[in-house]
């Protein structure tokens, strides 16, 4: 087991200098380890009420506007400076940034200088996928399983000129839109990739721990297409890994 956990690892850092080459130097990438302390000071309570206003930028004006939620929820900012901070958010993904309530006015947090949010109990992180080489901002991803081989959900909208939405008058009599989940993987400090589906695609993934994750999924009736099936492959790899949290809570 030992020797292939040693197999993986020289893989795992094979892919990360890859991944690294055809990365923006500048972006941002998962750290598991910024992660896991968000968390625990969460946990502890080490949360502030401040203002929040050095944390973000003008609001575009362009509008429609299409968000996970509509109502403003209490949350959690971890920022660069290694602060918690507890303000009201929500996530706008037409214009993919969190916005935040300042003075009564909307507001987007400067995605530059946040490491992660946390917003309904669902933890979210700015990062710089691995497929944009065009020098766009990062963008927040949901992190679904966190580890040495984390999985993430990234958020897309596509908005048609017809028929309106009565649960998103924001949007205008003439708008609809749909919002689509697709996963992503990432190997630590990393970018994420999109990751295809199905048993072929998907078990290479895990490396030398191949195996190990084929039977564990024929053992216990997991399927490698249904997102419900994934997460749990995917916190199984990273339990089978040495000092891992192989999760999101």
């Amino acid at each position: 087991m030992q020797g292939l956990k040693m197999i993986f690892r020289i893989k795992l850092f094979v892919l990360c200098v890859i991944m690294f080459l055809h990365s923006d130097a500048t972006s941002q990438s998962l750290n598991v380890e910024v992660l896991n302390k968000m968390k625990t000071e969460i946990n502890a309570g080490m949360v502030k009420i401040r203002n929040i206003s050095a944390l973000i930028t003008n609001p575009e004006a362009s509008k429609p506007d299409a968000f996970l939620d509509d109502t403003w929820s209490a949350g959690t900012v971890y920022t660069k400076d290694n602060e918690l901070i507890s303000t009201m958010l929500r996530f706008n993904i037409q214009k993919k940034r969190m916005e935040v309530k300042v003075y009564n006015e909307t507001r987007s947090l400067n995605v530059n200088r946040i490491n992660g949010v946390v917003l309904n109990q669902r933890l979210f992180v700015p990062l710089k996928s691995g497929e944009d080489f065009d020098g766009t901002s990062p963008i927040y991803f949901e992190v679904l399983v966190n580890g040495e081989l984390s999985l993430l959900n990234k958020f897309t909208l596509n908005l048609k000129k017809r028929g309106g939405s009565s649960l998103h008058p924001n949007l205008g009599t003439s708008d609809s839109f749909k919002i689509y989940k697709d996963l992503y993987y990432c190997v630590e400090k990393g970018n994420p990739m999109r990751l295809e589906k199905g048993k072929k695609k998907l078990l290479p993934k895990f490396g030398a721990m191949e195996n190990e994750i084929e039977s564990f999924a024929d053992q216990n009736d997991f399927g490698f297409k249904k997102d419900k099936d994934i997460i749990v492959l995917f916190k199984q790899f990273n339990k089978l890994l040495p000092d891992q949290d192989n999760g999101v809570e």
